[in-house]
């Protein structure tokens, strides 16, 4: 009885310092990949820097590094990317009680709102999936301006005894944006604002 009793006081020691000891490598592996992102960032390379503070992030969720995150994702172009991570950084700061980082999150998201690159894709037959950029678009989110990042996306649909249909669409810098339809094309208004319907 005193054999198992001292086994199982020794398990007992070992599990919480194996769970330890991983937690502290991955926030060692977190602190490594924040500071090369940083300095990535310093060489003006946001390209490699951002996938590094994407890993941190990952890996040790903190206020710090969303906010390096969404500026990394703003210098990069990827307005709507930095927004959204701006957004998040206001409820993760306010949740640690970080005023001063709310404030910042929160003043660098207001800034980036207007600038901001939107998509709007609408169906006209509810038995339509449609898939943006290899993500299936919330049927609650068709009709909506969403903000995107500037760039190419891929608009996918598909239905019940329909032949699938798939265009790539160009959406510019702080642009209002709709979707190609298979029985529509897309068009760009004097305004920058494109739209378009899945049918």
């Amino acid at each position: 009885m005193r054999r198992s009793a001292l086994f199982f006081s020794v398990l007992g020691l070992l599990g919480p310092a194996s769970a330890l000891g991983q937690t502290t490598g991955d926030k060692a592996t977190a602190e490594a990949l924040f500071g090369d992102g940083r300095k990535l960032m310093a060489q003006g390379n946001f390209d490699d820097a951002c996938p590094k503070f994407e890993a941190s992030l990952r890996l040790d969720p903190g206020v710090g590094a969303m906010l390096n995150l969404g500026d990394c994702y703003e210098k990069n172009g990827q307005t709507a990317s930095a927004w959204a991570e701006f957004r998040e950084a206001i409820s993760a700061a306010r949740s640690a009680g970080s005023k001063d980082r709310e404030d910042l999150a929160r003043k660098r998201a207001a800034a980036l709102e207007p600038k901001l690159s939107r998509l709007t894709i609408t169906a006209g037959a509810q038995s339509v999936q449609v898939i943006r950029d290899g993500t299936a678009v919330d049927p609650a989110a068709l009709g909506t301006p969403m903000p995107v990042d500037p760039g190419r996306h891929v608009i996918e649909a598909t239905a019940p005894g329909k032949q699938k249909w798939s265009k790539t669409i160009e959406v510019a810098t702080n642009a209002a944006a709709p979707s190609p339809t298979p029985n529509t094309t897309c068009w760009n208004r004097d305004d920058g604002c494109s739209r378009c319907t899945v049918i």
